[in-house]
């Protein structure tokens, strides 16, 4: 299967992990203030119902989405090349996972592996934790923009506009907020022959604002043929729609400085 292939067969349906922003609950709000926010919650309503989740479990609901999410790529024929960028320890990181969870799959002591089925997690220093999803986060957003710089057909322009779009609340925590290093635990010792190491740095904010820069002068010479749909309204629109949340991931990049 080709790479358009792959890149036609990721949808945007309102039930897909893309259109979803669960992290902005676990990272735009401290951990303690939800906590007491569902409290507040549990105190209005005689009866609780099953909105009112504590932090834990919504981590881990959330990381079990983050992992069907993964898991549904690698059986997309031809995926492989999809886990091979090169970037920071982010991108790296979500490498491992998904080659890890890939030896799992094909291996018969796969169904065995502590954080990669059922519970997923290790111990204090397991990769699944609410912060691998801003790893996710940031290998989706340096995807996007590496396949928006050969890219020319309108409709894919689209797709990479709304994923860019729904994505925008990674950018705080993953580039304008201190973070601790990023490194792998026992969860990927099967990810350690096939993949390369974890990085010692992150993507920085400049490195996703240079990518940008190139996108948008890549784009901005692209045309349709003159007197058509596509050349007339396509073609333009798609462009705009693109620069649109290009500009505005270039704006919270250069006012949010990590402190």
């Amino acid at each position: 299967m080709s790479q358009s292939s792959v890149q036609l067969s990721m949808n945007t349906k309102p039930t897909s992990l893309w259109s979803r922003q669960p992290f902005e609950q676990l990272f735009g709000v401290p951990s303690a203030e939800l906590n007491n926010r569902s409290a507040v919650n549990t105190e209005r309503r005689s009866n609780g119902t099953k909105d009112d989740f504590s932090y834990k479990e919504s981590e881990a609901k959330l990381l079990q989405s983050l992992r069907f999410c993964i898991m549904k790529l690698l059986k997309l024929e031809g995926s492989r090349w999809l886990f091979r960028q090169n970037g920071g320890c982010d991108e790296d990181l979500i490498d491992q996972v998904a080659a890890a969870e890939r030896v799992s799959q094909e291996t018969a002591d796969g169904m065995g592996a502590n954080c990669m089925h059922g519970r997923l997690n290790c111990g204090a220093d397991c990769v699944w934790q609410a912060s691998l999803v801003v790893s996710f986060g940031v290998w989706c957003i340096r995807w996007v923009l590496d396949q928006s710089l050969a890219e020319s057909r309108p409709e894919l322009w689209g797709k990479y506009t709304y994923v860019l779009n729904r994505l925008q609340g990674i950018l705080d925590p993953a580039f304008c907020k201190p973070r601790k290093p990023v490194s792998g635990c026992s969860c990927l010792e099967k990810a350690r022959l096939v993949a390369k190491p974890v990085s010692a740095t992150f993507t920085a904010a400049a490195d996703i604002s240079a990518l940008i820069k190139d996108v948008e002068q890549a784009v901005s010479g692209r045309r349709g043929r003159s007197g058509t749909v596509a050349g007339d309204v396509a073609f333009p629109k798609g462009k705009e729609n693109l620069a649109s949340v290009l500009k505005r991931y270039k704006r919270r990049l250069l006012s949010n400085k990590p402190s």
